[in-house]
Protein backbone atom coordinates (compact mmCIF):
# COMPACT_ATOMS: atom_id res chain seq x y z
CA UNK A 1 0.00 0.00 0.00
CA UNK A 2 1.15 3.48 -0.68
CA UNK A 3 0.37 4.78 2.83
CA UNK A 4 -0.32 3.36 6.24
CA UNK A 5 -4.01 2.88 7.02
CA UNK A 6 -5.62 2.33 10.39
CA UNK A 7 -7.25 -0.99 11.32
CA UNK A 8 -10.69 0.59 11.15
CA UNK A 9 -10.16 2.01 7.64
CA UNK A 10 -8.70 -1.23 6.31
CA UNK A 11 -11.46 -3.42 7.68
CA UNK A 12 -14.21 -0.82 7.25
CA UNK A 13 -13.59 -0.19 3.56
CA UNK A 14 -13.53 -3.93 2.89
CA UNK A 15 -16.55 -4.68 5.06
CA UNK A 16 -18.92 -1.99 3.80
CA UNK A 17 -19.03 -3.35 0.25
CA UNK A 18 -19.34 -6.87 1.60
CA UNK A 19 -22.38 -5.83 3.65
CA UNK A 20 -24.13 -4.32 0.66
CA UNK A 21 -23.31 -7.18 -1.71
CA UNK A 22 -24.60 -9.78 0.73
CA UNK A 23 -27.76 -7.78 1.29
CA UNK A 24 -28.36 -7.94 -2.46
CA UNK A 25 -27.43 -11.61 -2.75
CA UNK A 26 -29.30 -13.04 0.27
CA UNK A 27 -32.45 -10.92 0.03
CA UNK A 28 -33.74 -13.37 -2.55
CA UNK A 29 -33.65 -16.42 -0.27
CA UNK A 30 -35.44 -14.63 2.57
CA UNK A 31 -38.20 -13.60 0.19
CA UNK A 32 -38.27 -16.99 -1.57
CA UNK A 33 -41.50 -18.22 0.12
CA UNK A 34 -43.11 -14.88 -0.81
CA UNK A 35 -42.00 -14.40 -4.42
CA UNK A 36 -41.38 -17.98 -5.66
CA UNK A 37 -45.07 -18.52 -6.53
CA UNK A 38 -44.93 -15.31 -8.61
CA UNK A 39 -42.20 -16.73 -10.88
CA UNK A 40 -42.65 -20.50 -10.40
CA UNK A 41 -46.40 -21.14 -10.04
CA UNK A 42 -47.32 -24.68 -9.00
CA UNK A 43 -50.20 -26.53 -7.37
CA UNK A 44 -47.97 -27.57 -4.45
CA UNK A 45 -46.45 -24.55 -2.65
CA UNK A 46 -43.48 -26.70 -1.56
CA UNK A 47 -42.61 -27.24 -5.24
CA UNK A 48 -42.62 -23.48 -5.84
CA UNK A 49 -40.35 -22.88 -2.85
CA UNK A 50 -37.91 -25.62 -3.91
CA UNK A 51 -37.82 -24.10 -7.42
CA UNK A 52 -37.04 -20.69 -5.95
CA UNK A 53 -34.31 -22.15 -3.75
CA UNK A 54 -32.93 -23.90 -6.83
CA UNK A 55 -32.45 -20.52 -8.47
CA UNK A 56 -30.76 -19.32 -5.28
CA UNK A 57 -28.42 -22.33 -5.48
CA UNK A 58 -27.61 -21.59 -9.13
CA UNK A 59 -26.24 -18.24 -8.02
CA UNK A 60 -23.69 -20.14 -5.96
CA UNK A 61 -22.65 -22.21 -8.97
CA UNK A 62 -21.53 -19.05 -10.75
CA UNK A 63 -19.26 -18.12 -7.86
CA UNK A 64 -16.27 -20.24 -9.04
CA UNK A 65 -16.32 -18.42 -12.39
CA UNK A 66 -16.47 -15.12 -10.53
CA UNK A 67 -13.58 -16.30 -8.37
CA UNK A 68 -11.45 -16.92 -11.47
CA UNK A 69 -12.34 -13.55 -12.98
CA UNK A 70 -11.97 -11.36 -9.90
CA UNK A 71 -9.13 -13.48 -8.53
CA UNK A 72 -7.15 -12.80 -11.69
CA UNK A 73 -7.82 -9.07 -11.40
CA UNK A 74 -7.00 -9.06 -7.70
CA UNK A 75 -3.76 -11.02 -8.05
CA UNK A 76 -2.50 -9.12 -11.11
CA UNK A 77 -3.86 -5.58 -10.83
CA UNK A 78 -4.55 -5.31 -7.12
CA UNK A 79 -7.16 -6.09 -4.50
CA UNK A 80 -8.85 -2.69 -4.78
CA UNK A 81 -9.46 -3.08 -8.52
CA UNK A 82 -11.24 -6.39 -8.06
CA UNK A 83 -13.32 -5.24 -5.08
CA UNK A 84 -14.53 -2.01 -6.68
CA UNK A 85 -15.46 -3.80 -9.90
CA UNK A 86 -17.40 -6.55 -8.09
CA UNK A 87 -19.59 -4.17 -6.12
CA UNK A 88 -20.21 -1.97 -9.16
CA UNK A 89 -21.40 -4.97 -11.19
CA UNK A 90 -23.55 -6.34 -8.35
CA UNK A 91 -26.02 -3.48 -8.41
CA UNK A 92 -27.05 -4.11 -12.04
CA UNK A 93 -28.82 -7.51 -11.76
CA UNK A 94 -30.29 -6.52 -8.38
CA UNK A 95 -32.02 -3.55 -9.99
CA UNK A 96 -33.39 -5.68 -12.84
CA UNK A 97 -34.77 -8.31 -10.44
CA UNK A 98 -36.74 -5.54 -8.75
CA UNK A 99 -38.21 -4.49 -12.12
CA UNK A 100 -38.82 -7.99 -13.56
CA UNK A 101 -42.45 -8.83 -14.55
CA UNK A 102 -43.89 -12.01 -13.02
CA UNK A 103 -44.83 -15.28 -14.74
CA UNK A 104 -48.44 -14.12 -15.10
CA UNK A 105 -47.31 -11.12 -17.16
CA UNK A 106 -44.26 -12.38 -19.05
CA UNK A 107 -44.77 -16.13 -19.10
CA UNK A 108 -41.81 -18.51 -19.30
CA UNK A 109 -39.39 -15.66 -20.00
CA UNK A 110 -39.91 -14.41 -16.44
CA UNK A 111 -38.30 -17.34 -14.54
CA UNK A 112 -35.60 -17.59 -17.23
CA UNK A 113 -34.61 -13.94 -16.81
CA UNK A 114 -34.77 -14.26 -13.01
CA UNK A 115 -32.36 -17.19 -13.23
CA UNK A 116 -29.98 -15.23 -15.47
CA UNK A 117 -29.95 -12.27 -13.07
CA UNK A 118 -29.20 -14.59 -10.16
CA UNK A 119 -26.34 -16.13 -12.13
CA UNK A 120 -24.89 -12.67 -12.69
CA UNK A 121 -25.20 -11.91 -8.98
CA UNK A 122 -23.38 -15.13 -8.18
CA UNK A 123 -20.58 -14.16 -10.57
CA UNK A 124 -20.02 -10.90 -8.68
CA UNK A 125 -20.16 -12.43 -5.20
CA UNK A 126 -17.59 -15.02 -6.28
CA UNK A 127 -14.77 -12.52 -5.86
CA UNK A 128 -16.19 -10.31 -3.11
CA UNK A 129 -16.13 -12.07 0.26
CA UNK A 130 -12.69 -13.67 -0.08
CA UNK A 131 -11.19 -10.56 -1.66
CA UNK A 132 -12.44 -8.38 1.20
CA UNK A 133 -11.00 -10.73 3.80
CA UNK A 134 -7.65 -11.07 2.01
CA UNK A 135 -7.33 -7.29 1.63
CA UNK A 136 -7.95 -6.88 5.36
CA UNK A 137 -5.71 -9.70 6.57
CA UNK A 138 -2.78 -8.69 4.37
CA UNK A 139 -2.77 -5.11 5.60
CA UNK A 140 -3.33 -5.34 9.36
CA UNK A 141 -0.75 -6.26 12.00
CA UNK A 142 0.04 -9.91 12.60
CA UNK A 143 -1.62 -9.92 16.03
CA UNK A 144 -4.95 -8.79 14.54
CA UNK A 145 -5.28 -11.04 11.47
CA UNK A 146 -7.93 -13.41 12.81
CA UNK A 147 -9.81 -10.44 14.24
CA UNK A 148 -9.76 -8.68 10.86
CA UNK A 149 -10.96 -11.82 9.08
CA UNK A 150 -13.74 -12.30 11.63
CA UNK A 151 -15.01 -8.76 11.04
CA UNK A 152 -15.39 -9.58 7.34
CA UNK A 153 -17.32 -12.72 8.30
CA UNK A 154 -19.60 -10.61 10.48
CA UNK A 155 -20.03 -8.04 7.71
CA UNK A 156 -21.46 -10.63 5.33
CA UNK A 157 -23.89 -11.68 8.06
CA UNK A 158 -24.76 -8.03 8.65
CA UNK A 159 -25.69 -7.79 4.98
CA UNK A 160 -27.84 -10.89 5.39
CA UNK A 161 -29.41 -9.34 8.51
CA UNK A 162 -30.38 -6.27 6.51
CA UNK A 163 -31.88 -8.61 3.94
CA UNK A 164 -33.88 -10.59 6.51
CA UNK A 165 -35.03 -7.41 8.30
CA UNK A 166 -36.22 -5.81 5.08
CA UNK A 167 -37.89 -9.09 4.06
CA UNK A 168 -39.70 -9.29 7.42
CA UNK A 169 -40.99 -5.76 6.83
CA UNK A 170 -41.97 -6.44 3.23
CA UNK A 171 -44.20 -9.44 4.04
CA UNK A 172 -46.26 -7.66 6.71
CA UNK A 173 -50.00 -7.71 5.84
CA UNK A 174 -50.10 -3.92 5.64
CA UNK A 175 -47.51 -3.80 2.87
CA UNK A 176 -48.62 -3.64 -0.79
CA UNK A 177 -47.98 -6.78 -2.90
CA UNK A 178 -45.31 -4.99 -4.97
CA UNK A 179 -43.26 -3.92 -1.95
CA UNK A 180 -40.68 -6.69 -2.50
CA UNK A 181 -39.58 -4.88 -5.66
CA UNK A 182 -38.59 -1.81 -3.64
CA UNK A 183 -36.26 -3.95 -1.50
CA UNK A 184 -34.25 -5.03 -4.56
CA UNK A 185 -34.17 -1.58 -6.14
CA UNK A 186 -32.91 -0.03 -2.89
CA UNK A 187 -30.17 -2.67 -2.82
CA UNK A 188 -28.90 -1.57 -6.22
CA UNK A 189 -28.52 2.02 -5.01
CA UNK A 190 -26.79 0.88 -1.81
CA UNK A 191 -24.20 -0.84 -4.02
CA UNK A 192 -23.33 2.57 -5.48
CA UNK A 193 -22.69 3.89 -1.97
CA UNK A 194 -20.34 0.99 -1.28
CA UNK A 195 -18.52 1.66 -4.55
CA UNK A 196 -17.96 5.31 -3.60
CA UNK A 197 -16.59 4.37 -0.16
CA UNK A 198 -14.13 1.87 -1.60
CA UNK A 199 -12.90 4.26 -4.26
CA UNK A 200 -12.44 6.97 -1.64
CA UNK A 201 -10.75 4.99 1.14
CA UNK A 202 -9.04 1.90 -0.26
CA UNK A 203 -5.42 1.96 -1.37
CA UNK A 204 -4.36 -0.44 -4.12
CA UNK A 205 -1.56 -2.95 -3.60
CA UNK A 206 -0.99 -4.71 -6.93
CA UNK A 207 1.36 -7.65 -7.34
CA UNK A 208 4.54 -6.91 -9.31
CA UNK A 209 3.78 -8.20 -12.84
CA UNK A 210 7.31 -9.64 -13.18
CA UNK A 211 6.61 -11.99 -10.28
CA UNK A 212 3.78 -13.76 -12.10
CA UNK A 213 4.84 -17.03 -13.69
CA UNK A 214 1.40 -18.08 -14.96
CA UNK A 215 -2.32 -17.40 -14.59
CA UNK A 216 -2.94 -17.21 -10.81
CA UNK A 217 -5.71 -19.81 -10.49
CA UNK A 218 -3.65 -22.28 -12.57
CA UNK A 219 -0.68 -21.64 -10.31
CA UNK A 220 -2.86 -22.46 -7.30
CA UNK A 221 -4.17 -25.68 -8.86
CA UNK A 222 -0.79 -26.84 -10.14
CA UNK A 223 1.57 -25.91 -7.31
CA UNK A 224 -0.71 -25.82 -4.26
CA UNK A 225 -3.26 -28.62 -4.71
CA UNK A 226 -3.26 -29.57 -1.04
CA UNK A 227 -4.07 -26.00 -0.09
CA UNK A 228 -6.92 -26.03 -2.62
CA UNK A 229 -8.46 -29.22 -1.22
CA UNK A 230 -8.04 -28.14 2.40
CA UNK A 231 -9.70 -24.81 1.65
CA UNK A 232 -12.57 -26.62 -0.06
CA UNK A 233 -12.95 -28.91 2.95
CA UNK A 234 -13.30 -26.14 5.52
CA UNK A 235 -15.45 -24.06 3.13
CA UNK A 236 -17.87 -26.97 2.70
CA UNK A 237 -18.48 -27.14 6.44
CA UNK A 238 -18.65 -23.34 6.59
CA UNK A 239 -21.37 -23.28 3.93
CA UNK A 240 -23.37 -26.10 5.50
CA UNK A 241 -23.35 -24.64 9.01
CA UNK A 242 -24.04 -21.07 7.85
CA UNK A 243 -26.98 -21.98 5.66
CA UNK A 244 -28.38 -24.42 8.20
CA UNK A 245 -28.21 -21.92 11.06
CA UNK A 246 -29.05 -18.63 9.35
CA UNK A 247 -31.08 -19.59 6.28
CA UNK A 248 -32.71 -23.04 6.46
CA UNK A 249 -34.06 -22.51 9.98
CA UNK A 250 -36.33 -19.74 8.70
CA UNK A 251 -37.59 -21.89 5.82
CA UNK A 252 -38.14 -24.86 8.16
CA UNK A 253 -40.21 -22.85 10.64
CA UNK A 254 -42.31 -21.32 7.87
CA UNK A 255 -42.79 -24.39 5.67
CA UNK A 256 -42.93 -27.33 8.08
CA UNK A 257 -43.93 -25.77 11.43
CA UNK A 258 -46.32 -23.26 9.80
CA UNK A 259 -45.00 -20.19 11.57
CA UNK A 260 -45.71 -16.91 9.85
CA UNK A 261 -42.90 -15.63 7.64
CA UNK A 262 -42.45 -12.60 9.90
CA UNK A 263 -42.05 -14.86 12.95
CA UNK A 264 -39.55 -17.18 11.29
CA UNK A 265 -37.54 -14.27 9.93
CA UNK A 266 -37.56 -12.74 13.39
CA UNK A 267 -35.90 -15.86 14.81
CA UNK A 268 -33.25 -15.80 12.09
CA UNK A 269 -32.68 -12.08 12.64
CA UNK A 270 -31.98 -12.77 16.32
CA UNK A 271 -29.59 -15.59 15.36
CA UNK A 272 -27.82 -13.36 12.84
CA UNK A 273 -27.33 -10.55 15.38
CA UNK A 274 -25.80 -13.03 17.82
CA UNK A 275 -23.55 -14.37 15.03
CA UNK A 276 -22.39 -10.85 14.09
CA UNK A 277 -21.48 -10.06 17.71
CA UNK A 278 -19.76 -13.36 18.45
CA UNK A 279 -17.45 -13.54 15.44
CA UNK A 280 -15.10 -10.67 16.41
CA UNK A 281 -14.98 -12.00 20.00
CA UNK A 282 -13.96 -15.43 18.74
CA UNK A 283 -11.55 -13.82 16.27
CA UNK A 284 -9.78 -11.97 19.09
CA UNK A 285 -9.37 -15.21 21.07
CA UNK A 286 -8.20 -17.00 17.91
CA UNK A 287 -5.27 -14.56 17.60
CA UNK A 288 -4.21 -15.75 21.05
CA UNK A 289 -4.73 -19.52 20.95
CA UNK A 290 -4.31 -20.38 17.25
CA UNK A 291 -6.42 -20.91 14.16
CA UNK A 292 -6.37 -24.68 13.81
CA UNK A 293 -6.95 -25.24 17.51
CA UNK A 294 -10.06 -23.05 17.50
CA UNK A 295 -11.47 -24.73 14.38
CA UNK A 296 -10.93 -28.22 15.77
CA UNK A 297 -12.67 -27.19 18.99
CA UNK A 298 -15.66 -26.04 16.93
CA UNK A 299 -15.84 -29.29 14.96
CA UNK A 300 -15.79 -31.43 18.10
CA UNK A 301 -18.40 -29.23 19.76
CA UNK A 302 -20.72 -29.35 16.75
CA UNK A 303 -20.36 -33.13 16.40
CA UNK A 304 -21.27 -33.72 20.04
CA UNK A 305 -24.09 -31.18 20.25
CA UNK A 306 -25.87 -31.27 16.89
CA UNK A 307 -28.32 -34.10 17.70
CA UNK A 308 -29.83 -32.77 20.96
CA UNK A 309 -29.71 -29.17 19.77
CA UNK A 310 -31.40 -29.70 16.40
CA UNK A 311 -33.89 -32.17 17.89
CA UNK A 312 -34.99 -29.45 20.32
CA UNK A 313 -35.22 -26.94 17.49
CA UNK A 314 -37.19 -29.23 15.19
CA UNK A 315 -39.81 -29.93 17.85
CA UNK A 316 -40.42 -26.16 18.15
CA UNK A 317 -42.54 -26.60 21.27
CA UNK A 318 -42.10 -22.96 22.26
CA UNK A 319 -40.32 -19.79 21.21
CA UNK A 320 -37.95 -20.17 24.18
CA UNK A 321 -36.83 -23.67 23.10
CA UNK A 322 -36.28 -22.47 19.53
CA UNK A 323 -34.21 -19.48 20.66
CA UNK A 324 -32.13 -21.62 23.04
CA UNK A 325 -31.32 -24.26 20.43
CA UNK A 326 -30.53 -21.77 17.70
CA UNK A 327 -28.32 -19.81 20.12
CA UNK A 328 -26.19 -22.92 20.71
CA UNK A 329 -26.00 -23.52 16.95
CA UNK A 330 -24.82 -19.94 16.41
CA UNK A 331 -22.13 -20.21 19.09
CA UNK A 332 -20.72 -23.41 17.59
CA UNK A 333 -20.94 -21.97 14.08
CA UNK A 334 -19.05 -18.80 15.11
CA UNK A 335 -16.27 -20.83 16.71
CA UNK A 336 -15.56 -22.33 13.29
CA UNK A 337 -16.30 -19.36 11.05
CA UNK A 338 -14.30 -16.64 12.81
CA UNK A 339 -10.87 -18.24 12.07
CA UNK A 340 -11.75 -19.46 8.56
CA UNK A 341 -10.62 -16.39 6.60
CA UNK A 342 -7.13 -16.19 8.07
CA UNK A 343 -6.81 -19.98 7.78
CA UNK A 344 -7.59 -19.95 4.06
CA UNK A 345 -5.45 -16.90 3.27
CA UNK A 346 -2.51 -18.48 5.08
CA UNK A 347 -2.51 -21.52 2.81
CA UNK A 348 -1.53 -19.65 -0.38
CA UNK A 349 1.41 -17.41 -1.34
CA UNK A 350 0.88 -13.83 -2.39
CA UNK A 351 0.98 -14.38 -6.16
CA UNK A 352 -2.09 -16.66 -6.25
CA UNK A 353 -3.74 -16.05 -2.89
CA UNK A 354 -6.84 -14.23 -4.15
CA UNK A 355 -7.45 -16.75 -6.94
CA UNK A 356 -6.59 -19.82 -4.87
CA UNK A 357 -8.79 -18.90 -1.91
CA UNK A 358 -11.71 -17.53 -3.95
CA UNK A 359 -11.83 -20.45 -6.41
CA UNK A 360 -11.54 -23.13 -3.72
CA UNK A 361 -14.01 -21.45 -1.39
CA UNK A 362 -16.55 -20.64 -4.11
CA UNK A 363 -16.45 -24.17 -5.55
CA UNK A 364 -17.15 -25.69 -2.15
CA UNK A 365 -19.89 -23.14 -1.51
CA UNK A 366 -21.50 -24.02 -4.83
CA UNK A 367 -21.52 -27.71 -3.97
CA UNK A 368 -22.34 -27.57 -0.27
CA UNK A 369 -23.36 -24.03 0.70
CA UNK A 370 -25.91 -22.80 -1.80
CA UNK A 371 -27.56 -26.22 -2.05
CA UNK A 372 -27.98 -26.77 1.70
CA UNK A 373 -31.41 -25.14 2.11
CA UNK A 374 -32.77 -26.77 -1.05
CA UNK A 375 -31.40 -30.23 -0.16
CA UNK A 376 -32.63 -30.12 3.43
CA UNK A 377 -36.07 -28.84 2.37
CA UNK A 378 -36.37 -31.67 -0.16
CA UNK A 379 -35.09 -34.37 2.22
CA UNK A 380 -37.32 -33.22 5.05
CA UNK A 381 -40.34 -33.21 2.75
CA UNK A 382 -39.39 -36.62 1.31
CA UNK A 383 -38.49 -38.44 4.53
CA UNK A 384 -40.95 -36.71 6.81
CA UNK A 385 -38.30 -36.06 9.46
CA UNK A 386 -36.24 -32.89 9.96
CA UNK A 387 -33.45 -34.89 11.63
CA UNK A 388 -31.85 -35.59 8.24
CA UNK A 389 -30.14 -32.23 8.77
CA UNK A 390 -28.06 -33.81 11.53
CA UNK A 391 -26.51 -36.35 9.15
CA UNK A 392 -25.70 -33.58 6.67
CA UNK A 393 -23.91 -31.55 9.36
CA UNK A 394 -21.92 -34.59 10.53
CA UNK A 395 -20.91 -35.25 6.92
CA UNK A 396 -19.59 -31.69 6.60
CA UNK A 397 -17.81 -31.91 9.97
CA UNK A 398 -15.92 -35.02 8.91
CA UNK A 399 -14.72 -33.33 5.70
CA UNK A 400 -13.53 -30.27 7.61
CA UNK A 401 -11.79 -32.38 10.26
CA UNK A 402 -9.62 -34.22 7.74
CA UNK A 403 -8.97 -31.02 5.76
CA UNK A 404 -7.56 -29.26 8.82
CA UNK A 405 -5.66 -32.35 9.93
CA UNK A 406 -3.92 -32.62 6.54
CA UNK A 407 -3.45 -28.91 5.82
CA UNK A 408 0.00 -27.41 5.23
CA UNK A 409 1.68 -25.16 7.76
CA UNK A 410 0.06 -21.73 7.87
CA UNK A 411 2.05 -18.74 6.64
CA UNK A 412 2.60 -16.18 9.37
CA UNK A 413 4.73 -13.28 10.64
CA UNK A 414 6.59 -11.08 8.19
CA UNK A 415 6.61 -13.78 5.51
CA UNK A 416 2.80 -13.94 5.24
CA UNK A 417 2.81 -11.69 2.17
CA UNK A 418 5.89 -13.01 0.41
CA UNK A 419 6.98 -16.59 1.15
CA UNK A 420 5.77 -19.53 -0.98
CA UNK A 421 4.16 -22.15 1.19
CA UNK A 422 5.67 -25.10 -0.67
CA UNK A 423 8.96 -24.48 1.15
CA UNK A 424 7.37 -25.12 4.54
CA UNK A 425 7.01 -28.48 6.29
CA UNK A 426 3.59 -29.70 7.43
CA UNK A 427 2.86 -29.52 11.15
CA UNK A 428 0.19 -31.03 13.42
CA UNK A 429 -3.29 -29.54 13.67
CA UNK A 430 -2.45 -28.03 17.06
CA UNK A 431 0.09 -25.60 15.56
CA UNK A 432 -0.40 -22.07 16.80
CA UNK A 433 -0.12 -19.20 14.37
CA UNK A 434 3.38 -18.37 15.54
CA UNK A 435 6.11 -20.50 13.90
CA UNK A 436 9.78 -19.47 13.88
CA UNK A 437 10.57 -16.45 11.74
CA UNK A 438 11.39 -17.29 8.16
CA UNK A 439 13.77 -15.42 5.93
CA UNK A 440 12.20 -12.98 3.53
CA UNK A 441 12.96 -13.53 -0.14
CA UNK A 442 12.60 -11.00 -2.96
CA UNK A 443 9.26 -11.61 -4.65
CA UNK A 444 10.68 -11.56 -8.15
CA UNK A 445 13.06 -14.45 -7.34
CA UNK A 446 10.40 -16.77 -6.03
CA UNK A 447 9.31 -19.85 -7.88
CA UNK A 448 5.59 -20.57 -7.91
Amino acid sequence: MTKKMSFSKIVGSAAVGNILEYYDFTLFVFLAPHISPLFFPANDPIVSIIAGLGVYALGYFMRPLGAILFGYIGDIYGRKQALTLSIMMMGIPTFFIGCLPTYQTLGLASPILLTLFRLFQGLCVGGEYNGASIFSIENVQKKHRALAGSFITSSSALGALLGSSVAALIVLPVMPPWAWRVAFIIGSFLALIGLFIRLKIMENNPITPQSMKQIPFLEALKHHPRSVFCTMGVAAFTGITYNLTLTYTSIFLKTFKHWTLSQSLGVVSYATILYIVLNPIVGKFTDKIGVKRMMMLAIVGMTISIYPVFLTFSLATSLASVLLSISILVILTSLFHAPVNVYMASLFPLTCRYSGVALSYSTAMALFGGTTSMILTFLTHWTGTPLVAILYVLFGASIAFFAILKSPTLLTSESFASLPIKNLKARSFGLLLDPPKLSRQPLKKMRA
